[in-house]
C-alpha cells in the first residue's frame, strides 16, 4: 500500500491516456475469471482514450483523478444515471494496485458524493460485477445498500451484477 501524498482534481484531456491505461490494467486484473477473456482482450488504449476523452466533454459528466506529481493513482468517473431518477452514477472507479487500501478509492467516492449533493441529486449509485467483493466491501462500508441485481452481456457472455445506492438527502 502506498502512502503517497496526492491531490484530487477533475480530469483534463492530458489525463485521458493515463486513465485508459489504468482502466485496462485494473479490468484485466479485477475481472480475470469473472468476465470473458475475449472482452478483456478487446480493451485498447485507443478505444478508451476516445471513450473517456468524449466523456469529460458531456454535460454533467466528469472524472476525478487522484494524482501525485504527474502519476495517476486512481480515478472515479460520474454522470447522471439513466436507470434511477434523480441519481448520480459512479460509472467507473479504479485505483492503481500499488495504492489500494490507502484511502484513495474512498476519497474519490466522497468527491463524487459531494458533487451529487451539490447538484441536488437524491441518490448515488454504482454497479459492480458479482464476485468483485473488494469493491462491494468498500461501498457497503461507506453506507451503500443493495438496490437490485442485473444481468450484463460482455461480448455475448452473460455476467451478473449488482446495483448499490446511497441516499444523498
Amino acid at each position: 500500500m502506498s502512502t503517497k501524498n496526492y491531490i484530487i482534481r477533475l480530469a483534463t484531456a492530458a489525463d485521458i491516456e493515463n486513465i485508459a491505461n489504468l482502466y485496462i490494467k485494473s479490468w484485466k486484473k479485477t475481472y480475470n475469471g469473472l468476465l470473458c477473456q475475449e472482452y478483456l482482450d478487446s480493451l485498447t488504449v485507443e478505444k478508451l482514450c476516445e471513450r473517456w476523452g468524449t466523456y469529460i466533454l458531456e454535460p454533467r459528466h466528469g472524472i476525478f483523478v487522484a494524482v501525485s506529481d504527474d502519476e495517476l493513482l486512481g480515478f472515479g468517473a460520474f454522470k447522471p444515471y439513466h436507470r434511477i431518477d434523480d441519481c448520480i452514477y459512479i460509472e467507473s472507479l479504479h485505483v492503481d494496485e500499488s495504492c489500494q487500501g490507502s484511502g484513495i478509492g474512498t476519497a474519490l467516492i466522497k468527491q463524487i458524493y459531494t458533487v451529487g449533493c451539490d447538484e441536488d441529486y437524491g441518490q448515488m449509485a454504482v454497479c459492480l460485477v458479482k464476485g468483485n467483493n473488494r469493491a462491494r466491501d468498500l461501498y457497503t462500508k461507506l453506507g451503500a445498500v443493495h438496490y437490485r441485481d442485473k444481468v450484463d452481456d460482455f461480448t455475448g457472455e452473460i455476467s451478473y451484477s449488482e446495483i448499490l445506492t446511497w441516499n444523498l438527502k
